[in-house]
Order: structure tokens, then C-alpha cells, then sequence
């Protein structure tokens, strides 16, 4: 739409007020759009030609939802973009290429294969319950930190049960840790529900409950 920035503010406000329920982003770029002459307006567009800048949805964490998955394949029904699409996939053994039979959701995802994979090798933690860092209560050692996209892979794969393990008792719940491993110890089991009926938390909550005092920074954690 270079040339035409009428019809091009039109355009990017439509498409993110359709998106954004909340009328944020609306308001944002629409604030922006004034501020802009027209030479940093036509260098912009060559920006998102370019695809080197993007149009960008604003949605704060813990704020008002403007953003939905059902709102999202509404408004990709009405503006043509296909999610959903077949996908040639090769065969491991055979080498053979072949087209899906059911549409899949195609989409650019901040995210990275685990390279921890069983092809690769296998991580054994060597950490033990004995070594702790005292304002965290976490267990040492690199092998015992569970990153964002990890816990991403356990949460789609429906194993809950690891995460609070490893978020809570090895990650710093030092009275639910021992009472993890009496358990374990003493009966050859643990339920993570039976445990989690208990009050107990992570040390690094009142480490930071502390820290932010000492700022003078009031807080209920």
C-alpha cells in the first residue's frame, strides 16, 4: 500500500481491532499513525514489506483476555489466512514423503527442539536433596533446573505431576522435598495430590518477600 497511507492505516487498525477485543492495540497504533509523517510512515511500510518489523498485538499478562483461540480462527476465517493445512511429512525408515490425511495448524512458534532428545543421549541429574542453595532452597546443580520449554513439553504431554515435583519439591519446598523423599523412602511411593493437601511452599517466595521489605516495596507474598 505504499503511497496510499489513508488506506493503509485503515487496514492495520481493521485487522487489530479484530484481533485485540480489548481496543488496545486499536488505540495504540492509531495514537502512533498521528505521530508519524509520512516519511517515517512510508519507511515503516517498507519495514513490514521487508519483514524486517512486524505489526505487533499488545496483551499484558494477568490483564483484560483480548486475546481467545476462537477469536483468533474467527478472524482468520474472515480474512482468508488458512491455520489449518495438510503437511508432506517423510517417513523415518522409508525415506518415503506423503501428504497428511488431516489438516494440522501451521504457525511461526518462539520455540525450540529439545536437544536432550533419546537420539542424542540421556541427562541423569547428579544432584542430591542434601546440596541446597540456602536463599532458594533449590537442589545444586545444572542438571536439575527445568526450563520454560520444558515445562512446556510436560504440560502438553498432560504430566502435571512432574512439573510440581520439579517446580516445587526439588525446586525449593524444602519441608515438602523431605516429606517427598520420607515417603518415597518408606513406602517405595509418592502422590503428588496427597502431598500438595499439605501447607507447604518454596523458600525463594519469602526470600523475595524479604528482599522486597528491605526495598521498602510493601507486598502479600
Amino acid at each position: 500500500m505504499k503511497g496510499n497511507r489513508k488506506a493503509a492505516e485503515a487496514e492495520v487498525l481493521a485487522w487489530v481491532k479484530d484481533v485485540d477485543t480489548t481496543g488496545r492495540t486499536f488505540d495504540y497504533y492509531k495514537e502512533r499513525f498521528s505521530k508519524m509523517t509520512d516519511a517515517q510512515f512510508e519507511k515503516w511500510i517498507g519495514e513490514l514489506e521487508a519483514e524486517r518489523d512486524y505489526v505487533c498485538i499488545i496483551s499484558e499478562n494477568m490483564g483484560e483476555k483480548g486475546l481467545t483461540i476462537e477469536n483468533n480462527l474467527k478472524v482468520a476465517e474472515k480474512r482468508g489466512v488458512p491455520i489449518f493445512e495438510r503437511i508432506w511429512v517423510t517417513h523415518p525408515k522409508t525415506k518415503k514423503r506423503y501428504l497428511t490425511n488431516i489438516p494440522y495448524p501451521i504457525m511461526l512458534l518462539q520455540i525450540k527442539r529439545q536437544i536432550e532428545t533419546i537420539e542424542n543421549k540421556r541427562a541423569i541429574p547428579s544432584a542430591t536433596s542434601k546440596k541446597r542453595d540456602e536463599m532458594t532452597g533449590q537442589l545444586l546443580g545444572a542438571e536439575m533446573s527445568l526450563s520454560l520449554p520444558e515445562t512446556q513439553i510436560l504440560y502438553a504431554m498432560g504430566l502435571d505431576a512432574v512439573i510440581v515435583e520439579s517446580l516445587k519439591y526439588r525446586g525449593g519446598d524444602i519441608e515438602g522435598g523431605n516429606e517427598f523423599d520420607r515417603r518415597l523412602l518408606e513406602t517405595g511411593e509418592v502422590s503428588i495430590n496427597s502431598l500438595l493437601e499439605t501447607e507447604t511452599r518454596v523458600r525463594s517466595t519469602d526470600t523475595l518477600k524479604v528482599l522486597l521489605f528491605g526495598m521498602h516495596y510493601d507486598n502479600n507474598l
